[in-house]
């Protein structure tokens, strides 16, 4: 799973520091986009083990900074599938997955793409942001393997 580094809020663009994808502690790759509260917000979540246990997690961490659920998205990847994560909680078949303004890009750049897991999702951000003005920035792989 790979991310950009780019939020922008409004008219505001910032390069962030902290990683908009990342590995938890109980072993779930999870990739975020969003306003910036949420991405606060979601980055404090005590991730349980079982991804589907995760959404009750989620939704507590964002009541308890008043974002609401719909002001970001998430992909969590889980022993060897993808869950999508915004309003709800759910399973996407198979195993190609894009969230935030960039998401055309990169699902177009990953359906027609050869090559490693890692560097086909690092290229698909890059593509992302070459068409999409608010994707940019250092792009961060988090692999499964």
């Amino acid at each position: 799973m790979a991310a950009d580094s780019l939020i922008s809020q409004g008219e505001h663009a910032v390069y962030s520091a902290s990683p908009k994808v990342w590995r938890t502690p109980s072993g779930l790759i999870v990739g975020v986009a969003g306003s910036v509260d949420y991405l606060a917000a979601i980055g404090r979540v005590p991730w349980p083990a079982r991804v589907e246990d995760a959404f009750a997690h989620v939704r507590n961490a964002l009541s308890a900074a008043s974002v609401p659920l719909d002001d970001g998205e998430a992909v969590v990847g889980a022993r060897g599938a993808l869950w999508s994560l915004s309003t709800a909680l759910f399973p996407l078949q198979g195993n190609l997955a894009a969230a935030g303004t960039g998401h055309a890009y990169a699902l177009g750049s990953l359906a027609s793409s050869a090559g490693t897991p890692v560097a086909r999702v690092r290229e698909a951000v890059r593509v992302a942001s070459r068409w999409c003005t608010t994707v940019g920035g250092r792009i961060v792989v988090v692999s499964s393997a």
